[in-house]
């Protein structure tokens, strides 16, 4: 199959998890907003992003990094309090991945050097290694239930202080509403099998978990592996209580799917290989799974066991085939062939921060190991 590639666009929304210079994790109860607000100020300004980029209604997103956290508001709307987690770094749509990837680290690592200043530096890690729960008490005043009728998502949005993982998103200008709808439904299916390729959270209250991925295993019981943003009244309505349809707030959203159920990425081969994977998944038509929501016992065992499971590591064999297949340029093939590899050894970069762990009895020294990507 040839097919234009202008008409697929690709971006990356990168929550950066922050740890101090002897490897403390840092989280919403120590991390400075003004710190981050300095580091900010550092990162230039691009004119012709906000043709593609929100702002927001709060004003926090001028830039492709701002702070990513839970805001508080009272009940006239007003933000009275910002509990950061980290940064997030988002970048403009992009129809070449090469491309997209080359802007995305080089401001990934621009922000890196600004941490510096503050003795701060990136991590790859996906859950908080020490706490299980947020205590923040969000008043249910007449505003909150406003925002909570919006986006159901509020309602679980101090759980969100916990987890971090990247949004990769796709559009495909060939695509209808009904079709986003589709890819959502197969996307949701076929997660438990896709995201073990990511997993990077094997750390639970401050010791080694029972598994690869603590992220996973309980974000699957609140939020949907995927979402798309349509224009359609009927199915906006019709799904409004799966959480899985957004009305598209600007033009570069339309059309847009973003794949939400994967874990921080270190491996930028892996990380490239997850949009063709994606981008086979919108041209293929073989794989005949749907489901509103990812299977929660399917997404609990590809949590704990990755492709050590045999019925995980068949899925995710079946999946990456058929998108190999369907997939004709060798550039976007070699990427799959690396997933290959990955799979057939079952490798995820749990098993590396579990290993380092043995080694050196602490997360503090595993975490402080990495802040930058592996090319």
């Amino acid at each position: 199959m040839i097919i234009n590639n202008s008409l697929f666009k690709f971006g990356i929304e990168h929550e950066i998890a922050l740890v101090n210079k002897n490897g403390k994790f840092l989280d919403h109860r120590s991390l400075s907003l003004n710190s981050l607000n300095k580091i900010i100020q550092k990162f230039p300004v691009y004119q012709n992003d906000y043709q593609y980029l929100r702002i927001g209604d709060l004003g926090i997103k001028v830039k492709r990094v701002y702070v990513e956290g839970l805001e508080i508001f009272d009940k006239d709307g007003y933000l009275i309090k910002q509990y950061p987690k980290g940064l997030e770094l988002r970048t403009r749509p992009n129809s070449n991945i090469d491309h997209l990837f080359a802007e995305f680290l080089s401001d990934f690592n621009f922000i890196s050097k600004s941490l510096k200043q503050f003795k701060i530096q990136p991590t790859f890690l996906s859950f908080n290694p020490y706490l299980d729960r947020v205590n923040i008490k969000i008043e249910l005043h007449s505003y909150e239930k406003k925002l909570r009728s919006e986006d159901p998502g509020r309602k679980t949005a101090s759980f969100t202080l916990l987890t971090f993982g990247p949004d990769i998103n796709i559009s495909f200008s060939e695509l209808s509403d009904k079709g986003i709808l589709d890819i959502i439904l197969k996307l949701n299916y076929y997660a438990p099998f896709i995201v073990p390729l990511t997993f990077s959270s094997p750390f639970y209250k401050g010791k080694l978990w029972d598994g690869y991925s603590v992220r996973t295993y309980f974000r699957s019981q609140l939020r949907p592996s995927a979402v798309g943003f349509i224009n359609d009244k009927n199915l906006l309505l019709k799904y409004s209580d799966k959480w899985i349809l957004n009305k598209n707030r600007t033009e570069s959203e339309s059309g847009r799917i973003e794949f939400k159920a994967i874990d921080t990425i270190w491996d930028i081969k892996i990380y490239k290989g997850l949009f063709i994977i994606l981008k086979g998944l919108i041209l293929e038509n073989n794989l005949k799974g749907r489901a509103e929501w990812s299977d929660k016992k399917l997404m609990e065992l590809s949590a704990k066991y990755g492709f050590d499971d045999n019925l995980i590591y068949d899925g995710a064999y079946e999946v990456l085939s058929t998108c190999y297949k369907i997939i004709r340029n060798n550039e976007e093939r070699k990427y799959l062939k690396y997933l290959f590899e990955v799979l057939k050894k079952k490798w995820n970069f749990s098993k590396i921060l579990i290993s380092d762990f043995k080694k050196f009895g602490s997360i503090n020294k595993v975490l402080i190991k990495y802040d930058k990507f592996k090319i």
